[in-house]
């Protein structure tokens, strides 16, 4: 996977079990939502090292503004080519109690945010168990499994935003629930949608504009026999679809 540039911003540190000010590795935040608070009020990024990090919020991580996240570090870099996300694994666990991430109102164009780095697993919501998204944030080179639904999207909920390099997989459902990807006016790219379950609906429903290319979408089944993907004024392009029950 390939890491997103970005520019030279301040950056907030965290590392699990730590119970610093943030200022460094060796002073770094134990909570990456505090890290995400401080770095709001003055634009910062938050790196984060490798580790279990979950929460007794209703979200692990709620992003703001102008704020974005790098996980898979050992905890020791200078910069963001030094990691290695395959050594580091950083996890935002839900404990199947609550969503992973979740974001409010749409961010402005000048404050979009990256999520890049991270496994983000064991989301429970009643829609978006594993992200919430409304607009301007990228999502490169994570893993979104294991996540939860009561009602719909049990992986992902997002609109005007970017997923890119990332892989999609074993994301389940409860009671009813339709869909592992709801994407409204979003771009995917270069994405593994595999081995998802739903009662209805199994993998991707895109609409408003929406963009998919080259990913694959594989595996994916629900319990009604229902189509796999549904979309409508999306564009579908050199993406692969196999074993994926329903008629779409």
């Amino acid at each position: 996977f390939v890491a997103l540039s970005a520019s030279a911003k301040d950056v907030f540190y965290v590392k699990s079990g730590a119970n610093g000010d943030g200022s460094s590795w060796s002073k770094a935040f134990g909570n990456i939502q505090q890290a995400v608070d401080s770095a709001a009020k003055i634009g910062a990024d938050v790196w984060v090292a490798k580790g279990v990090y979950q929460s007794e919020s209703s979200a692990v991580v709620t992003l703001k503004p102008n704020v974005s996240l790098y996980g898979g570090f050992a905890g020791t870099e200078t910069s963001l080519s030094a990691r290695d996300t395959s050594k580091n694994p950083t996890v935002l666990d839900g404990d199947g109690k609550c969503r992973v991430i979740y974001q409010g109102d749409a961010f402005a164009d000048a404050a979009a945010v990256v999520v890049d780095g991270f496994t983000i697993r064991n989301g429970y919501a009643a829609k978006g168990g594993g992200l919430y998204i409304n607009g301007n944030v990228t999502v490169n080179n994570c893993i979104i499994r294991g996540n939860k639904a009561t009602n719909e999207c049990s992986a992902i909920y997002a609109e005007k935003s970017t997923f890119k390099n990332s892989q999609i997989v074993g994301n389940t459902f409860e009671g009813d629930m339709r869909y592992t990807m709801c994407l409204f006016n979003c771009v995917m790219d270069g994405c593994a949608v595999k081995n998802n379950t739903s009662y209805s609906l199994s993998a991707i429903y895109a609409i408003r504009g929406s963009s998919i290319t080259n990913c694959e979408i594989e595996g994916n089944s629900s319990t009604s026999n229902s189509r796999g993907s549904y979309f409508e004024d999306t564009k579908v392009i050199n993406c692969k679809f196999v074993n994926t029950s329903g008629n779409g």
